[in-house]
């Protein structure tokens, strides 16, 4: 039996599709919902629903009654919201985290984590190549409840295998990537610095296979990044996706100052008018940060292999 946290989330839900299609997976799927209703809309029958705020002290009991049996935890439910104050994601993010570990100590025989973390977690990381032995430098608040979480997963003393993936495009994670593609399409794009940085992305359906091989595997107590293995400077990405919207390539330039003041004035709006911005500066240094991502490890233990080329992936998406 395996337990899912964030089971009806973006990725959780391509997951547990995924895993139902497997028939050596039916009847063995076991999900933590908040919200039980919303769960059986999505899942029907298919999945054995627990309902349960992983954050809230006061639902301990059911949490520990949902790993009875259960022999691997896929812990994937995560707040991801950069208007949010950092106590509130480190409540959602880590305090989850850490309830989910004690209750998992409760168990006869002590269940294996596969953690979903990210790549966040090297935000403030200078350097041309990083890997699993690269020491993070969380910036921001989803990247630091992160790294607190792998840390307590690290220290507990049950097995585990981390994942940590960089942006996440495909059918249904239109947010971020999808704003990108209709502002190169309404030619509204700037590059931003010289535009020869480098940005990692993975497909949904890369990660789920991340994820799967993950539960099949024997290893424990490993790290991996995860991506699409791909190398696209910020101004060959814009050019690949004006070229399939059949519109001309984003040609001007604005420094990266001037990008990340314009964002930190329209969340100074956010905090004085209520507004939530439309970009924040964890889009902008997505985009004009350089992070060249070294998947070997991954490749070579876990043998993950990306089967998903950016130029697939872009068209699923237009």
């Amino acid at each position: 039996m395996i337990l899912i946290t964030g089971a009806t989330g973006r990725v959780g839900q391509n997951l547990v599709k995924s895993l139902l299609l497997e028939r050596k997976y039916l009847k063995k799927i076991r999900i933590l919902a908040r919200n039980r209703a919303f769960a059986k809309e999505l899942f029907g029958n298919s999945v054995e629903i627990f309902e349960a705020d992983l954050s809230s002290k006061s639902d301990f009991i059911p949490i520990a009654q949902a790993m009875v049996g259960v022999e691997q935890i896929i812990h994937l439910a995560a707040l991801i919201d950069y208007s949010a104050s950092e106590k509130e994601v480190f409540d959602a993010n880590f305090e989850s985290t850490r309830q989910l570990i004690l209750a998992a100590k409760l168990q006869k025989i002590p269940p294996k984590i596969i953690f979903l973390s990210s790549t966040s977690i090297y935000r403030g990381v200078r350097g041309n190549i990083i890997d699993e032995n690269t020491h993070p430098n969380p910036t921001n608040a989803y990247g630091k409840s992160k790294l607190a979480s792998e840390k307590a997963i690290i220290s507990s003393g049950l097995p585990y295998i981390i994942l940590r993936p960089p942006i996440v495009y495909g059918k249904g994670f239109e947010t971020g990537f999808g704003q990108i593609i209709r502002m190169i399409q309404k030619k509204r794009m700037p590059i931003i610095g010289n535009g020869t940085n480098f940005i990692p992305f993975i497909h949904i359906s890369d990660l789920v296979d991340a994820i799967t091989i993950a539960i099949g595997s024997n290893l424990e107590n490993e790290s991996f990044i995860v991506s699409s293995g791909e190398k696209f400077s910020q101004k060959q990405l814009y050019s690949i996706i004006a070229k399939n919207l059949g519109v001309a390539p984003p040609s001007i330039h604005i420094p990266k100052s001037i990008a990340y003041h314009g964002v930190g004035f329209a969340h100074m709006l956010y905090l004085l008018i209520g507004k939530k911005p439309r970009i924040f500066k964890e889009y902008v240094h997505t985009l004009a940060e350089s992070k060249n991502y070294d998947i070997s490890k991954a490749r070579r233990l876990l043998g993950y292999a990306p089967k998903v080329k950016f130029q697939n992936g872009l068209k699923e998406i237009i």
